[in-house]
């Protein structure tokens, strides 16, 4: 199923699609703080920004279907500008078959390319599968926050990973 899957820069063309795989992602209420993604036209200028800023940001695609992302934010300022803050998703369907690790190490590479230092992240900790994933491709943890989010459940709490370009 894979073998049709590419990994490519996030283009604005897609940002429709990536807004449905978004969606999609965040209605599961268990990944991300957002319960629906932003209406199209904030996704189609934060597109955009990532794209003026250089930040990296990648999209796996089934056809012109977005189905996965991952994106890195530099940090501003010079105390924090080093560093990146990386995000992704994946649409329930396309877990489980190296997509994640594929979009995590395309984004990381170029990472390097622009000179970041340290790339972190924060994952639920009660995410055994991303958690996984990220330390497969080189983040460590790197602290606890307790009672990060209330969740339907209760509060959980996030893990910060980071690793060191």
């Amino acid at each position: 199923m894979t073998e049709s899957i590419v990994i490519l820069p996030a283009r604005l063309e897609w940002a429709e699609s990536f807004r449905l795989c978004v969606d999609s992602v965040a209605s599961e209420r268990k990944y991300f703080l957002m319960t629906e993604a932003p209406p199209l036209d904030k996704v189609r200028e934060f597109l955009g920004k990532m794209s003026n800023l250089g930040h990296p940001h990648y999209f796996a695609l089934k056809g012109s279907k977005v189905v996965g992302w991952c994106n890195v934010k530099r940090m501003e300022g010079i105390p924090r500008g080093h560093v990146g803050e990386l995000s992704m998703g994946l649409d329930r369907q396309y877990r489980g078959q190296g997509l994640g690790k594929r979009l995590v190490m395309s984004a990381l590479r170029e990472c390097r390319l622009l000179d970041y230092h340290k790339i972190e992240l924060t994952v639920f900790a009660d995410n055994s599968r991303a958690i996984r994933l990220y330390e497969s491709t080189g983040f460590e943890p790197e602290g606890r926050l307790k009672d990060y989010a209330r969740h339907a459940e209760g509060f959980r709490d996030a893990i910060l990973m980071g690793q060191l370009l």
